[in-house]
């Protein structure tokens, strides 16, 4: 399984399609379809949420970001590290890392 501390920049990242959420004021509540487990998304984590529907890469989650935030990329990264390697250890996004051709 991938860790947070897999994720580089060509990362890619996917939601899961076993996972449903439901936007309130914001925030976004997901639920594991096989598992029924619910998770809750602050804003930020709301935004990286509708951004992965498609699947991205973590060099797009976090340049997305910083278009929409007063933060520093390294804070970004880290956040974003750490979120995402919480949603894929729940089953909620899937992340491949992929070796680039020299």
């Amino acid at each position: 399984m991938t860790t947070a501390e897999d994720i580089v920049m060509t990362t890619r990242i996917l939601a899961s399609d076993k996972v449903v959420g439901c936007e309130i004021d914001g925030e976004i509540v997901l639920l594991h379809l096989d598992t029924g487990t619910y998770f809750g998304l602050n804003p930020v984590g709301a935004e990286i949420w509708n951004f992965v529907r498609d699947e991205r890469s973590f060099e797009e989650i976090r340049d997305h970001l910083l278009s929409l935030y007063n933060v520093t990329p390294a804070r970004c990264e880290s956040e974003v590290k750490a979120l995402v390697g919480k949603l894929a250890s729940q089953g909620l996004v899937a992340i491949h890392n992929h070796e680039v051709s020299q």
